[in-house]
């Protein structure tokens, strides 16, 4: 539509996309249950929620979601910068931004097969250090082909990352906060989302986008790192559930023996 219209053409198919999917959302709204989990108790304590960064499981969850997002943030932001700086028109620049998506969505299909091959954890540090490692290469690449295969493999990257990040979350919160950090991861990735195009757009301005790219790269690797190493000793939730559940059980049977 860019190349073939002009601008206001394309900003008219985004509009007409979003009508029709907000058509359809109230269309189908009547279907969708009210509230989830309404006899579950409610902790009526008062909390900070900056309480759960002390909790180190919950903010290793926490930060890696922040890096994710800056990630994927910077694919958006930058890729279009890139494409117009190396030459290549909207097509091709658009082409290179659905490959992103459609890999993000067609990783997604083999996550329950991954999940039973590596812990939640093990994806997101890979998932960080391929990201940062993918972005430490980007500018040095002009070729097309080689463009969209980074494009791909960055795609399923990241896109790999969120349903282990929410799924962690869920498990190392403590209950009955599971909303407070998922608020935090929330403002975490809006305050991306708000932050970082400015620092990316002053960093591609001053110096080029190469900036951008080795700067978010190696924060990835860094941090992927740190991470890592961080919870190398941590066992892993699933392990700790169900071995909980086990011992929850073994007590109950002593109950009733003992009560017999």
């Amino acid at each position: 539509m860019i190349d073939h219209g002009s601008y206001y053409w394309a900003f008219g198919g985004a509009l007409t996309f979003a009508l029709l999917g907000g058509g359809i959302f109230l269309l189908q709204a009547r279907g969708l249950p009210s509230a989830f989990n309404k006899s579950q108790a409610k902790d009526n304590r008062h909390h900070s929620a900056f309480e759960l960064f002390k909790d180190e499981k919950v903010r290793n969850v926490l930060l890696a979601s922040a890096f994710v997002s800056m990630a994927w943030d910077l694919q958006a932001f930058m890729i279009p910068v890139y494409g117009t700086e190396i030459g290549l028109d909207a097509v091709a620049i658009g082409w290179l931004l659905s490959t992103f998506s459609i890999c993000t969505f067609a990783v997604r299909v083999f996550m329950p097969i991954l999940s039973q091959m590596f812990k939640e954890w093990s994806i997101i540090i890979f998932v960080m250090i391929s990201a940062g490692l993918t972005y430490i290469v980007f500018p040095f690449t002009t070729s097309l082909t080689l463009l969209f295969l980074l494009c791909g493999w960055l795609g399923a990257s990241l896109g790999a990352s969120q349903p282990n990040v929410l799924s962690l979350l869920h498990q190392v919160t403590p209950d009955g906060r599971v909303g407070e950090a998922i608020g935090i991861r929330t403002m975490l990735m809006n305050a991306s989302h708000a932050i970082l195009p400015l620092l990316f757009g002053f960093g591609g301005s001053v110096i080029g986008a190469a900036s951008a790219f080795w700067a978010t790269g190696a924060l990835m690797v860094g941090a992927g790192a740190k991470i890592g190493y961080s919870v190398r000793n941590m066992r892993d939730p699933a392990e700790k559930l169900v071995e909980d559940k086990a011992i929850e059980q073994e007590e109950n049977i002593d109950f009733k023996k003992n009560d017999k």
